[in-house]
């Protein structure tokens, strides 16, 4: 195991994060959002502990449990005081590599997720998400976002266990102390705690090349719905490209914030909506670039029109240079904001590691931004704003927007969303 440490002896809290390389990507075809209910289920019993004493000891230590889990690996966090370190990397040894999952916790679990997908079902953004990632990655696991209740009725706690022993390889990761810890003391409790042997190994997911688009409006019935959620899905390179700097200015001058232009557009100019936002995501097997803003019915096809037009302008003609330096000096302040605790700076370097991007990776981030011409920014748009080549989702009641949407030049494909 790899082991990072930030020393900062300012509050006596100490932060460790564990990354593992699993995540929604390596769940089984057949039981999409594994991942996720086991990083839940870690903490409802161990070979030593039960789910009660866990959650009584988990208080008693103040002990803060929260888990992350990304398309290509899994973020666990454990926070604690620095009196309670012992205690800490003790339970947090207990999970990863004494969790039993018993029957009658998951049963319990399962409850629960039921619950909670079935809120979701209600929930706009949620229904949108599910079907932009099935339209963009047909039946790849790159369409795995969310836990599915399909998943919920079939599992059982031996999916668990055969899954863990498989995939939540403490040796194979990553871990990373921040607080008043020396570099010493971090590999000591690595070791004791961490330390015991395992195959580093594992085994390879296949992952096929996504097919190109074509234009076309997937409608989720809403019945009743006010409002209209769009949801507006492109193909971008992948992190493995080299582009993602240009691809970051082009996000931040579409939809990256209260001045790009989407948000001037539907919001400032049309009155259309509250908010507009554009959103590029990255993995090391393939890219999206998305569009998402909530309207009013009677406006759906006139903003959808709206976002073609604005992605029609960035593939035709060159931002100026004040709209670049503004968008440069936006990403440069997002960027130096998330150096602002020791904790969210082990965070990026073990995410870092974990998806193999370059050594130098954060000390030329701002040089690699800096140098970024309007040219290569029209050349990126040209690449992936292709509005011939846009999934929509709209979510939203049909009796009231359906005649709208079928005004608009494009293949319409329907789908009940209760």
């Amino acid at each position: 195991m790899e082991v990072i440490n930030i020393e900062d002896g300012y509050l006596p809290r100490v932060s460790v994060v564990l990354g593992l390389p699993s995540g929604r990507l390596h769940d089984p075809e057949s039981k999409r959002g594994l991942t996720q209910l086991l990083s839940d289920m870690l903490k409802e019993g161990s070979e030593n502990r039960s789910s009660r004493q866990i959650a009584a000891e988990m208080d008693r230590y103040a002990i803060d449990y929260s888990c992350r889990v990304f398309l290509e690996y899994t973020l666990l966090h454990f926070k604690f005081l620095e009196n309670f370190i012992e205690e800490s990397m003790d339970l947090l040894s207990d999970f990863m590599y004494k969790a039993v999952f018993p029957e009658e916790e998951w049963a319990k679990a399962a409850v629960r997720w039921k619950g909670h997908l079935a809120s979701q079902m209600s929930n706009p953004s949620y229904l949108a998400r599910e079907r932009i990632y099935s339209e963009l990655f047909p039946g790849s696991p790159l369409s795995n976002c969310s836990v599915v209740l399909p998943t919920i009725d079939i599992l059982e706690a031996g999916d668990f266990r055969c899954f863990y022993k498989k995939r939540f390889i403490p040796s194979s990761g990553i871990m990373g102390f921040s607080g008043p810890l020396s570099v010493g003391d971090s590999l000591t409790l690595a070791r004791r705690f961490m330390g015991k042997a395992g195959e580093k190994s594992l085994p390879e997911t296949s992952v096929p090349e996504a097919a190109p688009l074509s234009r076309r409006i997937c409608l989720v019935h809403r019945p009743g719905s006010q409002q209209t959620k769009i949801l507006i899905g492109l193909l971008a390179p992948s992190r493995k490209s080299g582009e993602s700097m240009s691809l970051k200015l082009l996000n931040q001058v579409f939809g990256g914030g209260g001045n790009s232009r989407v948000f001037l557009n539907l919001r400032e100019d049309k009155g259309y909506t509250y908010g507009a936002y554009s959103y590029l995501r990255q993995s090391n097997y393939a890219g999206t670039f998305m569009v998402s803003t909530n309207v009013n019915n009677s406006v759906v096809a006139a903003s959808i029109r709206e976002i073609f037009n604005e992605m029609d302008r960035l593939r035709q003609e060159n931002i100026s240079g004040e709209e670049l330096d503004r968008c440069k000096a936006e990403i440069n302040g997002a960027f130096l904001r998330q150096m602002e605790t020791p904790s969210s700076i082990c965070s990026m370097e073990l995410t870092r590691r974990l998806v193999k991007l370059p050594q130098d990776y954060y000390r030329e981030f701002i040089p690699a931004l800096m140098a970024v011409g309007p040219d290569q920014i029209r050349r990126a748009a040209e690449s992936i704003l292709d509005s011939g080549r846009a999934v929509v989702i709209v979510v939203g009641d049909k009796d009231e927007i359906g005649a709208d949407l079928a005004g608009l030049d494009t293949e319409m494909l329907q789908f009940e969303g209760q």
